[in-house]
């Protein structure tokens, strides 16, 4: 299994230096058959990379979304915590497993999963990204009063999301076995 986590960058960003490499890489063990679970970028590559789209989003989607589901065994609905601007577009023969009122959320390819929201996400987890951010033009202060109300949610929601990604990650896991067992 491969797990494709998150980047302040967008997949769709062509001047990136090391995407080439990125997409080559997932391209190949999708090709393998090797289960991927994508987040956030992840998802993004994924959806691109199966046929599907990446589009900008109307707006930036960013804190704890609502998430819809319809298999809560594999993506269970409730909070997320998100944070990013582009909006995914599965491919056609995907399962659309999940959504908020802004785009899609998660979906199932096969032996693959892409969620759009931030399962890792933890308030260390956004204590490195803030720093790392903020390195970028235009990116929050020191000061940016959303880093601090993510955190409070995050802290807010911390039981609940654990519980949450345990059941997303067994469910992924589930699904790709029965996946590979079918084919196999």
């Amino acid at each position: 299994m491969l797990v494709v986590m998150g980047s302040r960058d967008s997949s769709t960003d062509r001047s990136l230096p090391w995407l080439d490499d990125e997409s080559r890489f997932v391209a190949a063990a999708i090709a393998r058959g090797v289960p991927v679970m994508g987040i956030c970028f992840g998802a993004q590559l994924l959806a691109g990379l199966t046929g599907g789209r990446v589009l900008p989003g109307a707006a930036m989607e960013r804190g704890m979304v609502d998430v819809s589901s319809e298999q809560v065994d594999r993506v269970p609905a409730g909070p997320w915590y998100a944070h990013h601007r582009d909006e995914i577009v599965p491919p056609p023969e995907a399962d659309v497993i999940a959504t908020s009122a802004a785009s899609v959320q998660a979906f199932g390819y096969g032996p693959h999963l892409g969620v759009q929201f931030h399962p890792e996400a933890t308030e260390a987890t956004l204590d490195v990204w803030r720093t790392s951010f903020s390195a970028t033009a235009g990116a929050p202060t020191d000061d940016d009063a959303e880093w601090e109300a993510d955190r409070r949610a995050l802290q807010e929601h911390r039981i609940a999301l654990a519980a949450r990604t345990g059941t997303l990650v067994r469910g992924f896991v589930r699904s790709a076995q029965r996946h590979l067992a079918d084919v196999g």
